[in-house]
């Protein structure tokens, strides 16, 4: 450290928050010393928004930030929060221009930051790389946390996301008590009051928390992890009911009539309000792919240094293209162009887009091409494959991958004509498995089984949805697996019926 660095105040915070300090020269810890100042928030005040010019990197001393997207109409989405030691770098969002996102940041707690000027930053993010490739880490970790909230929001159950909630607030305080009310519960969900209020009750009844005012107790961690999805009750056919034979079961049937208007009434809002957020997050993602876009362009500058966060960016673009795909899938019939694809492209397109993360991971790949096509849409194939793709990689620490045909059909060479029996792509590798109690379950919405639940990212909707893919365009998805000894997904062709519907 410059002299005048180690007689600043803020020196040894800034060096214990920054793993570049080291990298710095005597100048630079001098410069960024000097334009660091402290600064205080009070609960409830706005620490940054859209309109507002660049508030700097603040290095949060104490306190709480919550950093949301907020609709026209409102609405507020928490996508992530920070807390003592943790560093805001979206709230100088301008030092980076490929970054552009509508944010909102306030303060949830009385807060004390050291806060550096954005434009020194940014002359130090020029000046040296190891700044630079901090500053890029810093926002695509933070994109990731977004991601993260937006497939609990899209793609879990208001039990599994309390469940999650409890989970990772109680881990950050190493205890089993959260202070915390329902509203803020709710807030930093992106949820309503009276659902966490719901759920929180019927948590306490199957003995799993104690309400108390002002807060939770978990009492057992161990059956919330183990929350499954609940079916929906079946519709009830009014119509086949007989005549009513006396006033009382005319009465009995008017009362079932009401509530089955109530029903419909209640499914109908239900129906609208989930148009309203298919189109708002459609858009959302839509609109998020372009400064993820200018970001990946940025970090090809320098790819060698770059590496952890050009994959962690990877992960952003597979979790938005999810997201995407996810949404699509409700109305996949407009969207599904059928042609004669050759199964060799592909399957070739979809190595190639993971082939950084076979040689990153040390990874075998075993495929030698694929002669035969298919009759089937191109790009929700590949989708199919990637999301198997993914999954196998995510699992698998030794070996490899290895993707071959099951069996070829036979030709009539006379008449040029394929019979109807199938073919069937598979994928396989020598990953952790699926626990045999696991594999029945494993295309449900939602499923993760126990493997998936160690890791605390997994969403249970790749297969759920792979397995709805193949489905609407005549193909068949099954998979056979040995825990501790890898996985096999079956991928067939035939020439079945279409499902549009």
């Amino acid at each position: 450290m410059s002299c005048m660095a180690e007689t600043s105040p803020h020196a040894r915070c800034l060096a214990c928050a920054f793993p570049f300090w080291e990298q710095l020269t005597p100048a630079e810890q001098e410069r960024l010393c000097r334009f660091t100042r402290p600064v205080h928030y009070a609960k409830g005040t706005r620490v940054h928004s859209p309109l507002e010019s660049c508030v700097g990197i603040l290095l949060l001393r104490s306190g709480q930030l919550r950093s949301y997207l907020l609709s026209e109409d409102g609405r507020d989405v928490t996508l992530y929060r920070l807390f003592g030691g943790e560093v805001c770098i979206l709230s100088a969002s301008c030092v980076m221009d490929a970054v552009n996102i509508d944010l909102y940041i306030d303060a949830e707690e009385d807060t004390e930051a050291l806060c550096i000027s954005a434009g020194i930053f940014r002359q130090l993010m020029q000046e040296n790389v190891y700044v630079r490739c901090y500053a890029y880490q810093m926002t695509a970790e933070r994109f990731s946390d977004t991601m993260w909230t937006m497939q609990q929001i899209l793609f879990m159950s208001a039990d599994r996301r309390l469940a999650i909630f409890l989970t990772d607030e109680l881990a950050k305080t190493g205890g089993a008590d959260l202070r915390m009310t329902h509203d803020q519960m709710a807030k930093y969900m992106g949820s309503a009051r009276e659902v966490v209020s719901r759920m929180l009750k019927y948590f306490a009844q199957e003995g799993w928390v104690r309400l108390f005012r002002g807060g939770v107790q978990v009492l057992d961690r161990k059956k919330l992890q183990q929350l499954t999805l609940v079916a929906t009750a079946p519709d009830i056919n009014l119509s086949r009911m007989d005549t009513p034979s006396d006033q009382i079961e005319s009465l009995q049937q008017d009362i079932m009539h009401r509530l089955n208007q109530m029903r419909m009434n209640v499914e109908n809002a239900g129906q609208k309000s989930l148009e309203e957020m298919t189109d708002y997050y459609t858009m959302w993602a839509h609109q998020i792919k372009t400064p993820i876009f200018a970001l990946r362009l940025l970090l090809q500058e320098n790819p060698s240094a770059n590496k952890e966060a050009l994959a962690e960016l990877f992960k952003i673009e597979q979790y938005v293209e999810m997201v995407l795909g996810y949404l699509r899938t409700e109305d996949m019939s407009s969207d599904l162009t059928l042609s004669c694809c050759s199964l060799d492209s592909v399957i070739r397109d979809q190595i190639h887009k993971y082939a950084g993360i076979f040689v990153s991971r040390k990874l075998s790949l075993t495929y030698d091409g694929i002669s035969e096509s298919v009759l089937t849409d191109e790009k929700w194939l590949g989708f199919v494959i990637g999301q198997i793709l993914s999954n196998a990689l995510k699992y698998t620490r030794t070996g490899g991958i290895h993707i071959y045909l099951k069996n070829s059909p036979v030709r009539n060479y006379v008449s040029n004509i394929t019979p109807t029996t199938p073919i069937t792509l598979v994928i396989e590798d020598t990953g952790i498995g699926i626990r045999a109690e696991d594999l029945p379950r494993i295309f449900e919405k939602g499923y993760t089984g126990v493997n998936g639940r160690e890791n605390n990212r997994a969403t249970g909707i790749g297969l759920y949805l792979s397995k709805k893919i193949m489905k609407r365009l005549g193909h068949r998805i099954y998979v056979t697996s040995e825990e501790g000894k890898g996985t096999k997904v079956f991928l067939e062709f035939s020439q079945n019926v279409l499902t549009m519907y």
